[in-house]
């Protein structure tokens, strides 16, 4: 039976591995003998040899893994990196994958915290011509940057508040990346130049992608990218009011390919709250060989967030 060759990044720290590890063994246990999986793990020196021994273990045969290591502190702003709301520096890294995998035109890049409950031979085949990107519609931004306006003075000044009025902002945590295409426009150069000289965006990547790559999208299904705080209703009206179509709104919901679990994470939230679909996170975190290092980490995590609470 034909095998088909899928390539597709990860790209992630020491304080995500085990996550990724997850992330990982659902992506090799749903492949259903349908594709192979060529994983790229892109990573800096935090990520140790015994970490990556570890995850290597979460994939099987006839999955290969490769480790590249890069030098995360290259990626700089003059303050972003020491504020209290800024994301990991790794989320950074999707933006070296036409430079660290020079031989590839083409690569799927996933967020680490994400469960894939399907394989991805319908991801793969999505044709995007000469755009620079596939990528899934961001549903929520315009009511993030309602409660959080401070975090986006930026976005009149670059464009974005006319990505999010026509729903053409894109969420980055799933991409289809035409590699070729981003180097013969040089796009990593200028999204890191944009980057380092901009206010610090809050959405580090996914802003400064949004922005270089504006009109150079192709809008893949919500499937691909299904939030797990997501419901059908909400997609529907969503779709609707921005004129899209409305006829999967539900079906992308529960019949999804990608769970992402954006916002509050299975493995962060605090008794007596729960995660919208944390069991399916910790039935997979439960068949890989870190399961009780990740239960630990959730106790220490909680204990360290109710102590911060009552002090």
């Amino acid at each position: 039976m034909f095998k088909r060759k899928i390539n597709v990044a990860f790209t992630f720290d020491f304080r995500m591995w085990m996550i990724a590890g997850v992330c990982l063994h659902s992506l090799c246990s749903n492949a259903r003998g349908k594709c192979k999986y060529q994983i790229y793990c892109i990573v800096d020196a935090s990520v140790n040899s015994g970490m990556r021994q570890m995850l290597r273990d979460c994939i099987p045969s006839p999955h290969k893994v490769e480790f590249i290591e890069i030098k995360g502190d290259e990626i700089k702003h003059s303050d972003y990196w020491n504020r209290a709301t800024s994301f990991q520096r790794s989320a950074m890294y999707r933006l070296l994958l036409p430079q660290v995998l020079p031989h590839l035109d083409k690569i799927l890049y996933i967020d680490s915290d994400t469960i894939i409950a399907k394989d991805l031979c319908e991801l793969d085949s999505i044709d995007i011509g000469d755009n620079l990107l596939g990528a899934v519609r961001e549903f929520s931004i315009a009511e993030t940057i309602r409660q959080k306006p401070e975090l986006f003075t930026h976005i009149k000044q670059y464009g974005i508040d006319k990505l999010v009025a026509s729903a053409r902002y894109f969420n980055s945590g799933v991409l289809i990346m035409n590699l070729k295409e981003f180097r013969r426009q040089n796009i990593t150069h200028r999204a890191l130049h944009l980057f380092e000289t901009g206010p610090g965006f809050w959405c580090c990547d996914q802003d400064t992608l949004n922005i270089i790559c504006a009109n150079k999208v192709t809008y893949i299904p919500f499937r691909f990218n299904r939030w797990g705080q997501l419901t059908g209703d909400y997609l529907f009206k969503f779709c609707h009011s921005h004129g899209l179509e409305t006829k999967h709104a539900h079906s992308d919901v529960s019949d999804y390919t990608i769970l992402h679990f954006v916002g509050t994470k299975p493995w962060t939230i605090e008794p007596p709250y729960a995660a919208p679909q944390e069991d399916v996170w910790w039935c997979y975190a439960a068949r890989t060989p870190f399961y009780d290092r990740l239960k630990h980490l959730h106790r220490a995590v909680v204990e360290m967030e109710m102590q911060k609470r009552y002090q």
